[in-house]
């Protein structure tokens, strides 16, 4: 054994001193060849590999109130990394992680702008069949908890961003109705969503009650019940378009021109008041109301420019 010990370590000892004798005179060269080619080597070795599993924008949980009150919704910039460690081939470490950044205040905007479109259309849709009670709708509303989670556009283009926004948004909509009224789910037709239904039973109630009230009948419950009855009656006219032309064409040919007249008079007195004006007593006179209206600067507001769409667009029955 101690012999052995002797001749390895001789052995070892003269092949250091070979090698050292051989290398010495080209010493520098082999250490600029054998740098590269060890760092290549350790490299296969002991690496490091860093991979980008999703990127896009991110949304955590918050109010829809907030947002309805004129808050903004918080956006993030958010990047899913995976790094795996490996030696020898075998991977010792293998973790993942979640980096976020800001956004441009646009982006916050605007997603902010869509949650209240959704918001509005949802309380509006959802309160006539609440007895009409928009407010109530919108008080619900305020609890509801927006949370879209990472929405993922890693590698898509801009079209295809566009139609991957517009499925969250539009599922979020649905979510939304479904909390408003639960009941909206059973009524969902094939391939269609919750705010789309929502849309079509308030729609067609608010179309028959129309049709209703202006013949003298009576009207249906602003329920969700009355929108069924609402639904079925439409259906069996073919459909609310068919319905609406068909009950046109009968109060056109079965009502006198002085009850249809009658009506509309009392319409129009309702509208004008609900915009704060009174009914003019000839067209002269309406067009007198429009033009100092417009002569009064309220064009230059938002809310002005509503009214005045509503004037122009009572107009017509009036003529």
């Amino acid at each position: 054994g101690s012999a052995l010990g002797g001749l390895g370590g001789y052995a070892l000892g003269s092949s250091v001193s070979l090698i050292g004798s051989v290398l010495g005179p080209v010493g520098l060269i082999g250490g600029m060849l054998l740098g590269p080619l060890l760092d290549g080597v350790i490299g296969k070795l002991f690496n490091t590999k860093v991979k980008v599993t999703g990127s896009g924008l991110y949304a955590g949980s918050q109010d829809l109130g907030s947002i309805m009150d004129g808050g903004l919704l918080d956006v993030k910039g958010y990047a899913d990394i995976n790094k795996k460690k490996k030696a020898f081939g075998i991977t010792y470490s293998d973790k993942n992680s979640t980096k976020y950044s800001a956004v441009d205040p646009e982006t916050q905007q605007q997603f902010s702008l869509v949650l209240r479109e959704l918001a509005a259309t949802t309380a509006t849709a959802g309160g006539y069949l609440m007895g009409g009670n928009t407010e109530a709708a919108e008080k619900m509303l305020e609890g509801y908890v927006v949370k879209l989670g990472k929405i993922n556009l890693k590698g898509l283009s801009g079209e295809e961003i566009q139609e991957r926004l517009t499925a969250v948004f539009s599922a979020e909509g649905d979510k939304m109705a479904k909390f408003l009224l639960p009941e909206i789910a059973d009524l969902q037709a094939v391939g269609e969503g919750a705010l789309e239904t929502l849309v079509r039973y308030s729609s067609t109630l608010a179309v028959v009650n129309d049709t209703l009230e202006i013949m003298g009948n009576q009207m249906l419950a602003m329920s969700l019940d009355g929108a069924k009855l609402a639904v079925s009656l439409a259906d069996a006219f073919g459909g609310i378009e068919k319905y609406s032309s068909s009950m046109a064409t009968y109060y056109e040919n079965y009502y006198s021109e002085s009850e249809r007249n009658a009506k509309t008079t009392q319409r129009l007195t309702a509208a004008l008041k609900g915009l704060g004006f009174e009914l003019p007593a000839t067209m002269a006179d309406y067009r007198k109301m429009v033009d100092d209206y417009v002569a009064g600067g309220d064009l230059l507001t938002e809310s002005g420019q509503s009214v005045y769409a509503e004037l122009i667009a009572l107009s017509e029955p009036f003529a």
